[in-house]
This record gives C-alpha cells, structure tokens and sequence, in this order.
C-alpha cells in the first residue's frame, strides 16, 4: 500500500487510489473477507487524487488535471465495474485549491479550501456545487460523521473540547484532557459509533477510544457521550505508523 493512497470503505471492501499521478497510478479494491485484491479499469481522466468519497453506490475520485492545473472529478459504478462520464465542475468550483478534508452527511460530500475560507457542498443527485457558511465557522480536522452528524477535536482555544457540528459533546472531560496533550487527534466512525486515535508519550504510543452517543433535549439538543472502552493499540519503535483515516469495514 502507498503511503499516500487514498482508501474509501464500502461494505467489506476498500478501495485504494495513488494519490500522485505517476506513470501507472495503483487503483485496487481489497476483499476484507477473502484477501483478495483486484484490479479496477483505468479512469476516463487522468488526475492526482486529493480524496474520493462513496455514496449511492458510486465512489467520487476528486482530485487535479495537470495540463491546464484545475479540479476535476471521476465517478466509479461500484455495480456496474465502470467509471461514469467525467462530471463537469462549475468555475466557482474548477479553480480552487482542495485538500484531503472530506465527510459525508445526508447524502451530501463536504469538503474545504486549504485556507479554510471555503466549505463547499455536493449534490449528487441533483450533480450541484454549493457553500456552506455555517459549517466554516468552525476548524473541523480528521473529523468523522456519526448518525449524519459532523464529531471533530477542537482545540482553537487552547482548551480543548469534542464538538458535534455545532456543540460541545458532554461526559468526554477526562478524554479531553489527554487528547490535549497528545500529538494529534483522528476520529472514525464504527458501528454508529464515534472511535478516536491519538498519540501518547511523544507519538510513540497509539491510544484508541470507542464512545457511544446520545442525543437528549432539555430546552435545547444536547449530546452527551460514554467511553466503552480506551487502550492504547500500537506501539511505535520507530516512525513507521501513521493514523491516515479510519475505516469501518463488514467482516
């Protein structure tokens, strides 16, 4: 696996696509059941990958044309084992730079400039750009989504805190004290619930956390959240791992 691939998950496969354009780019599926790996069909355009995205039973590869440098996207068929027409992005959109910051909520792709100045929101169904200022307000990173809300570490302040799109998740207060002093935070979804990486003891430790969420309301919605279970699972000798993303794969 290259260290920059990009992985989408979908049922008990992953999808892995290189991220760089070399001269034959690697784009495989992974049977997590049978090990098995397989080959996918060369795409319909030539691009460097920036993140790729599953929904509707179609995988949205975004990423950059090198002659003329612009955004462009391809759209695999799970399916069918084909890759769609290449869909035409609107300039608004063509131009601007993308990162690899990308979640999906009710159906949409979200996804931001590397200035954080711009959220920007994809329909597929109706195949539609827009922005979202509400949700740029915020400094969202290695984020997840859970029950289509958006869970992120959010440490603008100095604090520290866990936010749910818009509030403060509750009952995380001893979590959040060691995130805070760790060497960065990735956050994962499993089973409808929220799953967190982080390192401890100068990066040479991985700790992994399972919350489960609830919702409640009293005068205004609350969420509150329970540790099942925090351990640390990977010990690093050397820097030779990485938290990249986490994936919630059937086996």
């Amino acid at each position: 696996m290259p260290f920059g691939g990009i992985f989408v998950a979908v049922g008990s496969s992953i999808y892995m696509f290189d991220e760089l354009n070399s001269v034959r780019p690697k784009r495989i599926s992974i049977d997590c059941r049978s090990q098995r790996v397989h080959l996918l069909p060369g795409m319909n355009v030539t691009i460097s990958v920036s993140f790729a995205y599953f929904m509707d039973g179609k995988i949205y590869v975004n990423g950059y044309r090198d002659k003329p440098r612009e955004r462009a996207m391809a759209v695999f068929n799970i399916d069918k084992h084909i890759w769609e027409p290449e869909k035409e992005l609107p300039d608004t959109v063509r131009g601007y730079r993308w990162t690899a910051e990308c979640v999906v909520m009710a159906g949409k792709m979200y996804t931001r400039d590397p200035l954080k100045s711009i959220v920007y929101v994809y329909d597929p169904k109706e195949n539609k750009w827009e922005t979202d200022k509400m949700l740029n307000m915020f400094d969202w990173e290695s984020a997840s989504v859970v029950d289509d809300v958006l869970y992120y570490f959010d440490d603008s302040l100095g604090s520290g805190e866990w936010r749910s799109s818009w509030v403060v998740v509750n009952g995380l207060e001893e979590l959040v004290a060691e995130a805070r002093v760790s060497y960065g935070v990735h956050a994962g979804s499993y089973g409808g619930k929220l799953v967190l990486f982080f390192y401890k003891n100068r990066g040479s430790i991985i700790r992994c956390a399972q919350i489960s969420l609830e919702r409640r309301h009293q005068g205004r919605s609350e969420i509150w959240g329970k540790i099942d279970w925090c351990d640390d699972v990977l010990f690093r000798s050397r820097d030779d791992y990485y938290v990249r993303k986490a994936l919630d794969v059937i086996v």
